[in-house]
C-alpha cells in the first residue's frame, strides 16, 4: 500500500515529491560562492580548557564567533611576521 502511494505521488506533477526536480533554472539554497573566495583549506588546532575560554572571552568581548577571531588573529600575526622579514 505505502509503495502504490508513493509511487503515485512521484507520477504526480501537482505533488512536491521531487521538489521541482523538473524545472532546472530553479536553483535551491544558498547563493554560490565564487571559487576566489571560498575558504577551503581548514585547521584543526587541540588546547585545554582555560586556553579556549580566554579565546572565547576575547571574541566575546569584539562581538564576534570564536572561528572568526582566531582567523583574523592568525592574519595580523602572520603579516606582521612577514612584515618584520622585509
Amino acid at each position: 500500500m505505502a509503495k502504490d502511494w508513493i509511487t503515485e505521488s512521484k507520477s504526480d506533477s501537482k505533488s512536491s515529491w521531487e521538489s521541482g526536480s523538473n524545472n532546472k533554472e530553479v536553483k535551491m539554497g544558498r547563493p554560490s560562492i565564487p571559487e576566489e573566495k571560498k575558504r577551503k583549506p581548514r585547521f584543526t588546532m587541540n588546547m585545554n580548557d582555560s586556553e579556549y575560554k580566554l579565546i572565547e572571552e576575547a571574541a566575546e568581548q569584539l562581538g564576534v564567533p570564536v572561528a572568526v577571531y582566531i582567523r583574523q588573529q592568525a592574519l595580523l600575526a602572520a603579516e606582521k611576521q612577514i612584515s618584520q622579514k622585509s
